[in-house]
Formats: structure tokens, sequence, C-alpha cells
């Protein structure tokens, strides 16, 4: 595993990758108040199928060790795509990506509005992000506008209380298989450990998409997109079924595990079988 560091709009971003320096970029975006060592598992199991491709893996702004945005600004949902959209240019060629939660929900848009820049795209348990409607449109601004601005956290005394709480959240995910990317989101000052996350991350959207609306992007998304449902993930049957239907050139694999399978292993095998399958297909139909 290797460091390194991405430009973007908003400075530049910490990342971790797998495999040759020499070889040909595979971008990774992790899920909501996750980091790129969420990959850390997958990633390299990908490399040993494909010893030609690098995996990258970023940490989006205000995660792991990525800077946080300015004072005063919030973090709309779109933000991760504009990031996207300086990852794949900064690379200067179209390249495989793949997110998982809200970083493949980003990337999902991205491909519907600037398939070009992307040569296929996996969405690890999520395709597109979450929806409203017309009539929950002014609720949802209005608690959004009056929330509090995110507040910090006391911090903890020992490291094991962060990943404890953290666990609570993800109770699928054992203490081991969270203390790696946790503790990259976390640092130690005056004797406490504190989340080096932007609270702001948990404020809630001023402004969704309706599902009309994203079925324009998913109608967009005119290249190869793997979907990979997690068995007890957070993707209804009936919102997959529907979105999937708008997809030119989808595909739907379904396998046992939770929603974050890709740090799993007792996932990881099936999930590795079905994106080296997805990505030599690719490289066979170009």
């Amino acid at each position: 595993m290797q460091t390194l560091e991405l430009p973007s709009r908003y400075g530049m971003l910490p990342a971790l990758s797998w495999g040759q320096p020499s070889a040909q970029p595979v971008l990774a975006i992790h899920g909501w108040l996750d980091n790129s060592l969420s990959f850390e598992q997958l990633a390299p199991r990908l490399v040993e199928q494909f010893p030609h491709f690098r995996f990258i893996a970023v940490d989006l702004p205000g995660h792991g060790l990525a800077p946080h945005l300015p004072a005063g600004v919030s973090y709309p949902f779109w933000t991760w795509s504009e990031v996207l959209v300086d990852l794949l240019t900064f690379f200067g060629r179209p390249i495989h990506v793949m997110g998982h939660s809200m970083g493949a929900a980003a990337a999902l848009l991205v491909a519907g509005s600037c398939p070009e820049l992307m040569r296929s795209l996996v969405c690890i348990d999520a395709l597109g992000p979450a929806t409203g409607t017309q009539q929950s449109a002014v609720e949802l601004f209005r608690r959004a506008m009056l929330e509090p601005t995110g507040r910090a956290s006391p911090g903890f005394r020992e490291l094991q209380e962060a990943i404890e709480l953290r666990r609570r959240a993800t109770p699928w995910l054992t203490a081991e298989q969270l203390q790696a990317m946790v503790a990259r989101n976390l640092e130690h000052r005056a004797g406490r450990w504190h989340w080096r996350t932007d609270p702001r991350l948990r404020n809630h959207s001023r402004i969704r998409f309706t599902e009309d609306m994203l079925a324009g992007f998913l109608a967009g998304a005119d290249l190869p997109v793997l979907v990979v449902r997690a068995s007890k993930g957070i993707l209804p049957e009936e919102i997959i079924q529907q979105r999937m239907a708008c997809l030119p050139r989808g595909e739907l694999v379904s396998l046992v595990g939770h929603h974050h399978c890709h740090m799993d292993p007792g996932s990881l095998p099936e999930l590795v079988v079905a994106i080296s399958h997805f990505l030599r297909e690719c490289d066979c139909a170009e």
C-alpha cells in the first residue's frame, strides 16, 4: 500500500493505492463517514486478479485525513461528484471507477452527466442518492436551514471507545474490521482522541432529487455499470428494480452480506468474483 495526494478544487486530497505506480488507475470512492481505508481488504484482492491495474482510494473532503471545507460552507451532495470530476480530469483519460454507498451514488451522477469520463462504474450497495418528493421539499429545506451547525464531540479517552461507538452504528462489522478505518478518522490531542471527520457531514441535505430527476441521470449513464446489492443492505427491492430499468447497460448482482460487504471477509470472495468478472468483460469489449 502506498500513500499519495490528488488535486481537487477543494485542495489536495490524501489517497491510498494498491498495485504498481505505473499501472492503469482504478478509482475507489468511499461512503459517508468512512475513508479510503474502507477498501483495504478489497483492493489488494483485486490487484491479485488485475496486476495491470492500480487501485486508488481517496479521502473525500471532511473525511479521513482530507481537509474540511471552509467555515460557513455546507456539504451539498454534489460536492462528492465535483471531486470525482476533478480526479477523472486529472487522470486525463477514461478510467474504471468503483464506489460504495455515498461514493457510488455520487459516481452515478457523474456517469449520468459525463459518461465520457469513465470506462465503467461499479456501485457497491447503492444506485444513486436518496431521493425526495415535491411534497417533502419545503419541510426538508426548512429542517436543514434551521439545523444547528455540526458540533464537535468532546472526544474519547481510549481509541477503543471510538471504535465501539462506530461499531454500534454498523453492528455487522467487528471492532477488528473497523479499527484501521476508524483510526484514520481520528486524531490524538490534549490526551484524548477526537474525530477528524467534519461534524457538518451529519447535517441534513437541503435539497434532494426526485425519482424522476434521478431517472434522467440513470438513463444518461451510457457505460457498463455493475450494481452489487447486499442481501442485508440498504437497497429496497422496488427501488433497485425501478432504477435498474433506467440504466442502458446495467448489470445487477446480489450477494449474501451487509451494507459494508467490501469490508466483510465473509462477503469478500463473492464480491471479488463479481467485480473481476465485470472488469474482464469490460476489457474484452474494448
